[in-house]
């Protein structure tokens, strides 16, 4: 089945609007290796960031900019809920 994943804030209650087609597992890595505080340090740099694999929807920078200090989870377009402390290590 296709599901489409999102970098979701849970403070804000605001999407990355990223639409990932089964990128449950890639965001979830993501947030394990500090992407979000990683590409917020970046933004100040005036570059632009994707994700390999991810699609072109969305404004990843953006969102970790103003996310980077909040409580973001990986949540499915069907609401589902993913973070890092309900899943075991990503190698």
């Amino acid at each position: 089945m296709s599901t489409h994943w999102d970098l979701h804030c849970k403070d804000c209650n605001a999407g990355a609007g990223l639409r990932w087609n089964h990128g449950d597992q890639d965001l979830l890595k993501f947030l394990q290796g500090n992407g979000v505080g990683i590409v917020a340090r970046l933004s100040a740099l005036e570059v632009d960031v994707m994700l390999v694999g991810s699609p072109k929807e969305g404004n990843l920078l953006a969102f970790c900019a103003e996310h980077s200090a909040h409580r973001v989870v990986v949540r499915s377009e069907y609401g589902d809920v993913l973070t890092l402390t309900e899943q075991p290590a990503i190698p």
